[in-house]
């Protein structure tokens, strides 16, 4: 969950004292900003590393009463894999995961133990390795407990969820639903919880409309009176309506960060990739129960968003003025109106590229001003300054008492203290203050898949998409304000398949130094960009509009990916085109056909703990191979978790891929995931101008998609060509 540093954590004040703390960490957090910027902004060359992270809920299955509920046993349960981890070094074994704690009590993180590299070879490790990780903490479990990476537990804040009940309405999140006992003891995760609580004046509040079926009452649903959003009135709430941290931060999500070879592709990727977002929250749509009841969305994201949203009523826009609180020494903070919660999209661009229009940045961002004029003033370029000016207008949430007053050039804690809850959808993020790490970017919408082989196929494409991206010279910019339209799109039910968003018209494949297909110039940015489906994005719509996976699939071929991963891959894009075009069920889709089907459902929007239990107990068999469902999977057949090996199951071979818990990549033919520009790479002199055909002739072929092949002497008969990159 980002930054976790350790001490005394400080209880959110508003008196004099504190607040000129908050003020001293913002300063420094900005000074700490330059100095690392200053140390490393002309760092070059650094390789691709890319690595995925995973979370689970940890729970446990009562056969006798047909009931499932979370279990609050993460802590223990990491410092035993960890412990297990020390033996395994002793032994000389190799350790594939690192295990990490969530906000939940009963939830664990767990990314693999280092990245992966730049070879195309290491795409095929991505499942076994996170079919490694899931095996370990299953071992780790007793009979009765389970490991499931459903995006938020069904019945959360019900009867009987959690294992070892305890009283509701703590001092930290005073929720009506949800004790403080399953906040993670980490100090970070309650003073968090608290400290939100605290700096809005009320609990959160947390509203997600109800689906309404055959028989749904919303006069039966029982109901809360909540203070508004002013702090001034009380209103009264039907439908979902959730009051802690725990709804939010208690879901599960699958994050992909990257590793760019300076801090030039590091803007562009986080500004190339923002523009997907949406279509990938929507293609990984899961969650369509919230608190027992069926939700009109598909998606967890604005109920993070709301679950941890700070915001006092001066920020909310609903007064000019502070004032000040009951038992306060001054008034609440809130210089300005700001228009989201810490946790949304992103409301910029940040690159240098001269394709970054000032059209694209059409929202109106909130700025910090004395920030903005510090980084202007140190040589910090606008675009940049404005970004991480607009992340401090943010108050720091968790400051730790020993740990105020640190030396700016030796560590980065106070900047990482307001980076780290600015949850956005993507995560632009500065090297560590004496590391080796590089600019990276993380990219963040995807929801947790049921099993291996999806969160796989995901990771696996979006780390090809960021080659394409850069290989290609893609231009995916539309106005940052049709990003935020698209993020309440794929929010809606069924949006992968139901809905359009807003895409570039034109996806032209080395524009600058092929020319584009047209000489026509729009007029102007509104002529650039029009609604299409997911699946038109992914496999192409007319002719100036090739589609992701067409420009894959060449490149793949450029680069002569070798046989055995190329299947692999295609396996994967032929997976996420199926759900793009329905053949085959997001997991939000297919659990409301399980509940839609349940003989005890009554079309009320009612989860009970029989169905609650039923649906547990079928996705936990999907998960570890047990069940294979073709409505969620297709063919793509997932390796029970007690087999390992060639995928064999009695001589017959079951299963596509390996079965192993971690892959030997034995091929000696090593290809580079190319991801620095085309004309760099090929040299695009007047003797290499024929390889812009050759690429729009592949990219053809992949478009019209009768026959999928990786060999392109054999295919389109250019048996002389050269190849394209050197891998020396």
């Amino acid at each position: 969950m980002g930054f976790l540093e350790a001490g005394i954590p400080m209880e959110w004040q508003d008196t004099k004292e504190y607040h000129e703390i908050l003020e001293y960490v913002l300063k420094h957090g900005a000074d700490q900003f330059l100095e690392v910027y200053r140390r490393v902004k002309d760092r070059k060359n650094d390789v691709l590393k890319w690595g995925d992270e995973v979370e689970f809920h940890i729970f446990k299955l009562n056969e006798k009463e047909e009931s499932a509920a979370i279990s609050l046993k993460a802590r223990d349960l990491i410092q035993k894999l960890s412990e297990e981890d020390e033996l395994l070094k002793k032994k000389g074994d190799t350790i594939y995961s690192i295990w990490h704690p969530e906000y939940g009590a009963w939830m664990i993180e767990a990314p693999p133990n280092k990245p992966y590299g730049n070879s195309a070879t290491d795409l095929r490790t991505v499942e076994p390795n996170l079919r490694n990780r899931r095996k370990r903490i299953l071992d780790a479990l007793g009979e009765d407990e389970g490991v499931i990476g459903l995006v938020a537990w069904p019945r959360l804040g019900c009867e009987g969820f959690l294992a070892q009940p305890a009283p509701t309405g703590g001092p930290v999140s005073k929720s009506l639903f949800l004790p403080d006992s399953l906040i993670n003891p980490h100090p970070r995760f309650g003073t968090l919880t608290r400290n939100i609580r605290k700096r809005r004046g009320k609990k959160v509040d947390i509203d997600v409309p109800l689906y309404i079926d055959e028989n749904t009452n919303v006069e039966k649903l029982p109901k809360y009176s909540v203070v508004s959003k002013c702090n001034l009135t009380k209103s009264e709430r039907k439908e979902i309506y959730m009051d802690s941290m725990g709804f939010g931060m208690g879901c599960c999500c699958l994050q992909v960060t990257f590793q760019a070879r300076d801090i030039v592709e590091s803007r562009h990727l986080y500004d190339q990739l923002a523009v997907l977002c949406p279509i990938f929250l929507a293609l990984t749509a899961g969650t369509p129960i919230l608190k027992g009841l069926l939700a009109d969305t598909d998606v967890r994201w604005s109920t993070i968003s709301q679950s941890v949203d700070c915001r006092t009523p001066v920020e909310n826009g609903c007064v000019e003025t502070s004032t000040t609180l009951e038992g306060a020494e001054v008034p609440q903070r809130g210089r300005m109106k700001i228009r989201k919660s810490r946790y949304d999209s992103i409301d910029s661009y940040i690159s240098t590229s001269p394709l970054l229009k000032p059209e694209y940045n059409d929202n109106e961002t909130e700025i910090d001003e004395p920030t903005l004029k510090k980084l202007l003033d140190n040589g910090v370029d606008e675009v940049l300054a404005r970004h991480i000016a607009h992340l401090f207008i943010r108050d720091p949430l968790v400051i730790f008492s020993d740990r105020v007053k640190v030396r700016d050039d030796s560590t980065t804690e106070h900047f990482e203290n307001i980076q780290s809850t600015n949850w956005q959808t993507m995560r632009w993020k500065p090297p560590p203050m004496e590391s080796n790490m590089g600019w990276r970017v993380e990219f963040r919408p995807m929801e947790m898949q049921l099993t291996d082989f999806e969160n796989a196929a995901y990771t696996v494409m979006i780390v090809l998409i960021t080659r394409v991206i850069l290989f290609f010279d893609l231009n995916l910019y539309i106005p940052i304000s049709k990003v935020d339209e698209n993020m309440k799109t794929a929010h809606m039910r069924d949006a992968v398949t139901k809905q359009k968003f807003y895409f570039r018209k034109d996806l032209v494949p080395l524009e600058s130094q092929c020319g584009p297909v047209s000489e026509e110039k729009l007029p102007d940015v509104e002529s650039e960009y029009e609604l299409m489906t997911i699946e038109e994005i992914l496999v192409g719509k007319g002719e100036a509009f090739p589609g992701l996976v067409p420009l894959i699939l060449a490149y793949l071929e450029i680069i002569e990916c070798d046989d055995e991963t190329a299947q692999m891959i295609e396996d994967y894009i032929d997976f996420v085109v199926d759900r793009a075009k329905g053949d085959v069920l997001t997991t939000a889709k297919w659990i409301r056909g399980f509940v839609d089907s349940h003989p005890e459902y009554k079309k009320d929007s009612v989860i009970s703990k029989k169905i609650e239990y039923d649906l547990v107990k079928r996705c936990l068999d999907i998960s570890n191979g047990k069940v294979h469902d073709s409505t969620l999977l297709g063919n793509n057949r997932v390796c029970p978790m007690n087999e390992n090996g060639s995928g064999e199951v009695g001589g017959k071979k079951m299963f596509p891929r390996s079965c192993d818990l971690e892959e030997e990549v034995k091929t000696k033919d090593f290809k580079r995931l190319r991801g620095s520009s085309f004309q760099e790479d090929v040299g695009m002199s007047p003797a290499a101008a024929f390889k812009c055909a050759v690429v729009k002739s592949l990219i053809a072929k992949y478009k019209d998609g009768s026959k999928r092949q990786h060999v392109l002497k054999e295919s389109l008969g250019f048996a002389n060509t050269p190849a394209f990159l050197s891998t020396k």
